[in-house]
């Protein structure tokens, strides 16, 4: 079964993969790879972050990366615009 490796990059840190994990196909990494993402937004986020960008590329050895999973997320305080706050409130109560 061909060896796979996982490079990780948080916020423009990146984390090499120095252990391959096997697969039978590119198809099983790239679950994989989607799989690490969800648990890295469910267990591994900063409380005091407005946002962060995940990547994981997928590569064979020493080779260039043959895929890439990305995962973006934003935080929008919206009731720190007093205006947007209330516009959506009166959206919410007309429906």
């Amino acid at each position: 079964m061909p060896l796979y490796f996982f490079d990780r990059i948080e916020n423009g840190d990146v984390s090499r993969g120095e252990h391959g994990m096997e697969f039978a196909t590119l198809e099983d990494a790239r679950r994989d790879a989607l799989r690490a993402l969800t648990e890295i937004a469910r267990d591994e986020l900063p409380e005091d972050s407005e946002g962060c960008e995940f990547t994981i590329y997928v590569r064979e050895e020493d080779g260039p990366p043959i895929l890439s999973a990305s995962l973006s997320l934003r935080v929008n305080m919206e009731n720190e615009h007093p205006a947007n706050a209330r516009t959506l409130t009166t959206k919410a109560t007309q429906h």
